[in-house]
């Protein structure tokens, strides 16, 4: 698969932008106030987004299998973890890098062309 020349210009600023506004983000921490927050943390406001989570990504796959099921007969177990693929490289790398991923994973697993993904 070759990335058009555009695209992977964009990919890359994307990427150097992406890891400058971490960089800066890091930078500027106050450790004193980090740790004051930190002993204020409730856990259990985190406890039902994280309850919910695969939920949402189960729901993600459903609405792209809707999509492609009109080329080919894909599995949702395999969009799920294309979709989870997919959110953890855009966490990691945001750079839309997980659409390409995503994509890509789907292509992989079920021989549709990357294009109709």
């Amino acid at each position: 698969m070759r990335i058009p020349r555009k695209r992977l210009i964009k990919i890359i600023i994307g990427s150097v932008l992406g890891l400058l506004a971490v960089y800066y983000i890091i930078e500027n921490v106050d450790l004193v106030l980090l740790g004051q927050e930190l002993k204020q943390f409730n856990p259990a406001v985190y406890f039902f987004p994280f309850l919910f989570y695969p939920m949402i990504m189960f729901l993600r796959a459903v609405r792209w299998w809707l999509i492609l099921m009109a080329e080919k007969d894909v599995t949702n177990s395999m969009l799920t973890l294309a979709n989870s693929i997919g959110f953890f490289m855009n966490y990691i790398i945001p750079a839309k890098i997980g659409e390409i991923t995503r994509a890509e994973v789907v292509c992989q697993k079920s021989n549709l062309s990357l294009g109709f993904t």
